[in-house]
């Protein structure tokens, strides 16, 4: 069985070992935002099994208007079955039984601090993904809202679809 820890960021060698990993991993189309990572970010949630085997990180940045970003740098390997869907939930879920873990104790650590909105993004052609997700995760009684119209700047470089919890303030920059 899994589980996930979320800390404050420290130095951790099993966060080294994820980065890694993720870098590497051959189904991962994002690789290169892995490598040499050196962005700040509050928090840090790893899924152990007891290993560690996946991870994403809370961030607040300016660009962000005061807004966490959870689930970001995301890395997760899915057990797939031949069909290539993944074992332990289906889109319709939402999210991943440990994903959701992960973003409640990301929200708990930014509330800590004074974060009230938090978001998650992804850099899709479409929105049909993060519709699908935010969709599951409000079956689940979350309360979370997806503009399907407009992508909102997350770097300096790239404008990506949202959904998010309390106010979109990325609306405002």
């Amino acid at each position: 069985m899994s589980y996930v820890e979320t800390f404050y960021k420290k130095p951790s060698k099993d966060l080294d070992y994820l980065f890694n990993k993720a870098s590497e991993y051959p189904s991962n189309r994002l690789k290169h935002n892995y490598i040499e990572f050196n962005q700040d970010y509050i928090a840090a949630s790893i899924i152990y099994g007891p290993d560690p085997i996946g991870f994403s990180l809370l961030q607040e940045k300016d660009i962000f208007n005061g807004m966490g970003r959870c689930l970001t740098r995301f890395f997760f390997p899915a057990p797939q079955t031949k069909s290539l869907m993944n074992e332990n939930y289906k889109y319709s879920d939402g999210l991943r039984p440990e994903c959701y873990q992960m973003l409640d104790q990301q929200i708990e650590f930014g509330n800590k601090i004074g974060i009230d909105n938090f978001f998650m993004s992804r850099e899709d052609k479409r929105p049909l993904i993060l519709k699908n997700i935010c969709k599951g995760m409000n079956k689940k009684e979350y309360d979370w809202k997806i503009d399907t119209q407009k992508q909102y700047m997350v770097t300096k470089k790239s404008a990506q679809w949202i959904c998010f919890k309390g106010k979109n303030l990325l609306a405002c920059a």
